[in-house]
């Protein structure tokens, strides 16, 4: 993903990542794919439901782009460290998709993975303070 303009952002704060998950780069159906790692969070909403009540699990997915299978290490170990020390994670995206017969909406860091990184090493080091 490249951005040639870049108008808006929206700022996510990740309070509780549920799963966190790095891949490597590849090929895949003649497709080359870049390194990155995805993690997920979740909010549950109870709704009304017959006499009774519903939960309803909204789940984003957010992708970091990685220039290495290391880069990808590295993110993936920055967002074990915050998830272990119950820190937010901050990310930076477009605005999150639903494809087609999925419920989980995907969000693609604006930040690759150097700056992604940086921007949470910032904040893990001012908690430190």
């Amino acid at each position: 993903m490249q951005v040639i303009k870049h108008g808006f952002s929206i700022k996510s704060e990740v309070l509780e990542i549920s799963s966190i998950k790095p891949g490597g780069s590849g090929t895949m159906n003649g497709n080359d794919y870049p390194a990155s790692t995805k993690f997920r969070t979740v909010n549950i909403i109870e709704e009304p439901f017959e006499g009774t009540q519903k939960e309803i699990e909204e789940i984003v997915e957010y992708q970091v782009i990685c220039s290495s299978n290391k880069e990808a290490e590295d993110v993936t170990n920055l967002l074990r460290n915050l998830r272990a020390k119950n820190l937010p994670v901050f990310v930076n995206t477009s605005i999150p998709k639903l494809y087609s017969g999925s419920q989980i909406y995907t969000a693609k860091s604006i930040d690759l993975g150097v700056a992604f990184i940086e921007l949470n090493r910032t904040h893990d080091k001012k908690s430190q303070s």
